[in-house]
């Protein structure tokens, strides 16, 4: 039973993955595995692309807006490990938005 639940949700979570559509400044789109693919040799971890910067940034290449900086902070109780801290900015997550902002962000240099 836990094997066939596995593989259920994983196949799940591919289909899910699959229907992300990332926009990019020079007005290509892909699927979020195929932006991953491109960086990593595994598939998304659950959570990729769900913090505020791929949001906004998909947002505002599908309507011709140009971002001129951005900055993420941490909202909400500090987690279990202590690694995030309410009010407190931090990098995107290396192995979640961290691949697929590189993408995201070609053609939108700031004029």
């Amino acid at each position: 039973l836990r094997d066939r639940r596995r593989r259920l949700s994983r196949r799940l979570q591919a289909g899910i993955h699959a229907r992300y559509r990332l926009h990019n400044f020079r007005g290509e789109v892909k699927s979020l595995p195929e932006v991953f693919a491109a960086v990593r040799s595994s598939a998304p971890p659950t959570g990729t692309g769900d913090c505020c910067a791929p949001k906004l940034l998909d947002y505002a290449a599908c309507h011709g807006l140009q971002p001129m900086a951005m900055a993420e902070f941490f909202f909400g109780r500090e987690n279990r490990s202590g690694s995030r801290r309410h009010g407190r900015f931090y990098l995107p997550c290396r192995g979640k938005c961290g691949p697929i902002l590189g993408f995201m962000l070609c053609g939108g240099g700031v004029r």
